[in-house]
């Protein structure tokens, strides 16, 4: 599994965040793996209903962290106190997203503004249709109908314009990294991988007696690459 087979992704056209262990006893999504290096792509669809939102998932890619909080004075100890209970709040790769979304707003093409537009009407429906899937959860019977999803051409496209940057991010972290880093990046990604999936991989399931075991640490390269991940996401999106 290599790090330099990133961009193979693009080739299979498929959804690294659909890419489930084929063994049925593995309740796991892992971003990024699946055969096309240790990342396998970065894709990160918009549309609904996707098997991230069903199952726990590990990110490799480190877009996935937590983003720095910048806010002060009551808004950063509202902020602390929902880290407290669990919640937490804009990824990296959301800044990135914000990023793409902002440079649509503010471009001077007719056509992005108008893109930007669009993007507006789309979020409204999306925004009723989660409220429409809240309603659901809390009324559904047999004669329920499931929502259906708004077609929302703009987000796919701003979903992949963010896949792309980053990539893009990803590839200038690694081009200044040295053979031996990447090495090792690979080697801790794959042990990281490897022991999430046995973590909650149940090898016994009509028994008794095993439940899914605490995963593993990421190894120390990994985490360093996390962080100049960061690092380099934050300059991009201004941050």
């Amino acid at each position: 599994m290599s790090l330099k087979n990133f961009d193979d992704v693009k080739e299979s056209g498929l959804s690294t965040l659909s890419k489930i262990d084929p063994m049925e006893s593995t309740r796991i999504s892992i971003y990024g793996s699946g055969g096309h290096g240790c990342f396998g792509g970065i894709e990160q669809p918009v549309k609904q209903g996707s098997m991230k939102d069903i199952l726990p998932g590990i990110d490799l890619t480190g877009f996935d962290q937590t983003a720095p909080d910048h806010s002060k004075g009551w808004e950063h100890t509202w902020n602390k106190v929902k880290d407290f209970f669990g919640y937490h709040g804009e990824t990296i790769g959301d800044h990135v997203k914000d990023k793409v979304v902002d440079d649509m707003k503010n471009s001077k093409d007719p056509a992005e503004q108008k893109k930007y537009q669009e993007y507006q009407e789309e979020q409204k429906k999306l925004d009723k249709y989660n409220e429409e899937k809240a309603q659901w959860g809390l009324q559904a019977n047999i004669n329920a109908k499931f929502p259906e999803a708004p077609n929302c051409p703009i987000h796919d496209e701003v979903d992949k314009r963010v896949q792309n940057a980053e990539q893009k991010i990803a590839n200038d972290v690694r081009a200044h990294m040295t053979p031996a880093e990447l090495k090792a990046l690979d080697k801790a990604t794959k042990e990281y991988e490897d022991g999430v999936r046995e973590a909650h991989t149940i090898h016994n399931p009509m028994g008794t007696g095993e439940g899914f075991k605490q995963p593993p640490p990421p190894g120390e390269a990994l985490k360093d690459y996390w962080y100049r991940i960061k690092v380099a996401s934050e300059d991009y999106s201004g941050h």
